[in-house]
């Protein structure tokens, strides 16, 4: 749940990660029995770790009592691009001052 947290404070700090950290320390710091400390690059890199796994790895959710998301357009399997013509090929190499001719 605090991926979920982090998503929504990185979104509310509109991807202030000085901000964002701050406000996230606060949040996981409630529980007086313990003390974390995060710096930003830490909190920006769990959140690249967060798309990542989100958006890369099939669209699966990252959150367990989130049901799968459906395909998108962007994830859905796309049709083979039809093959690509030979490049032309050249009779003799280029001599220096003509054209090269094509056979």
């Amino acid at each position: 749940m605090r991926e979920a947290e982090l998503e929504e404070i990185l979104i509310n700090n509109q991807f202030d990660f000085k901000a964002a950290t701050q406000e996230f320390m606060e949040y996981i710091n409630k529980d007086k029995d313990h003390y974390y400390e995060v710096d930003e690059k830490t909190v920006q890199l769990r959140w690249t770790d967060i798309e990542i796994r989100k958006h890369r790895l099939h669209n699966v959710s990252i959150y367990p009592d989130e049901p799968p998301q459906l395909e998108t357009p962007d994830t859905q399997a796309r049709p083979a691009s039809p093959p690509l013509a030979s490049p032309p090929v050249m009779a003799s190499p280029p001599v220096m001052g003509e054209a090269p001719v094509m056979a």
